[in-house]
């Protein structure tokens, strides 16, 4: 081997024909990687900010403002899985105070049954999710196979009425969702209402057509880090308001649909892309147009991920 070659098993250095990188270029090269990869982080924040806006957190006062108080059942709009269900005329929400005295620690629902207690929906409980409309969402934080996990929803149409809905879902070790026992429940404050507020659905959408929908507000709840088990004092809010895209709700996965003279509800779970279950259940009221819809995402590890409700219109 001749001198001023360094042996590399069979190819010397001048066989190869190597060349050495001056410090300037090296140092020219790092420099713009960094500037692209700054610039990169940059857009994906400007994207992500863009899409939705820190906001406050709902207050729980203002959320029982609008929840408690006497309700109306409307039996001629309720839909179950079962032939009849026996409803009272009229339930009061209630609240509960803290056994020492002062706060209220939360609400007692109307009874959906002669036979049932109403639903105690306990502030404390990080499960239960509200926003400051009346609109809430009850359900466990983790989803346990092989385990009936109860929601009940209650989605605010105006102040004066809402759909109040409840089921059991149920996951095996396979993945596969089934639900349970779906009732909905149409409310309203115990006021007369002119008999043209009762009009019909569509044809469209009695013939079974999924609606056209246009969302304009999203608002969002989830953990700082996506790691953190949910708690729901530290969650962090945030809202988008847009015209959105027209949609489809879908009906992928284990679904129901119920529709009645002033209602149209229905009720989904379906797997995401990283093995995860969404759970959402909304409503569409053929008197104002409006569409309520609240959505419970779990990991594919079945902690819950985030809590989100949205608002639109029927395009």
């Amino acid at each position: 081997m001749k001198q001023g070659s360094r042996s590399f098993g069979v190819l010397s250095c001048k066989e190869m024909e190597l060349k050495p990188v001056s410090f300037d270029s090296a140092r020219v090269f790092c420099s713009w990687s960094l500037r692209a990869a700054v610039l990169l982080l940059i857009g994906l924040c400007d994207r992500t900010t863009a899409a939705f806006q820190s906001t406050t957190a709902p207050r729980f006062d203002r959320f029982a403002e609008q929840l408690l108080g006497e309700w109306k059942h409307n039996p001629t709009t309720e839909r179950t899985d079962t032939c009849s269900t026996a409803c009272c005329n009229f339930g009061t929400v209630e609240e509960v105070m803290r056994s020492c005295g002062g706060a209220m620690q939360g609400i007692r629902e109307v009874a959906v049954s002669n036979n049932l207690e109403g639903l105690y929906l306990n502030r404390a409980n990080d499960g239960f999710v509200y926003w400051n409309d009346g609109t809430y969402s009850f359900g466990p934080t983790y989803l346990q196979p092989f385990e009936r996990s109860q929601f009940s929803t209650s989605l605010a149409l105006s102040k004066s009425y809402r759909a109040l809905s409840a089921l059991t879902l149920v996951r095996d070790d396979s993945q596969r969702i089934a639900m349970e026992g779906w009732q909905v429940h149409c409310l309203s404050r115990p006021v007369q209402q002119p008999n043209s507020k009762l009009e019909v659905v569509p044809t469209a959408v009695e013939s079974g057509n999924k609606l056209l929908i246009v969302w304009h507000s999203q608002i969002r709840g989830r953990m700082p880090c996506p790691c953190q088990p949910w708690m729901l004092p530290c969650v962090q809010w945030c809202i988008k308001e847009t015209e959105g895209a027209t949609k489809e709700p879908s009906f992928e996965g284990e679904g129901r649909e119920s529709e009645s003279k002033v209602v149209q509800a229905w009720a989904h779970a379906r797997h995401v892309t990283d093995g995860g279950i969404e759970f959402s259940t909304g409503v569409w009221c053929a008197t104002s147009g409006l569409v309520k819809e609240v959505r419970r995402l779990y990991k594919s590890n079945g902690l819950l991920e985030h809590v989100m409700m949205l608002e639109g219109s029927v395009q």
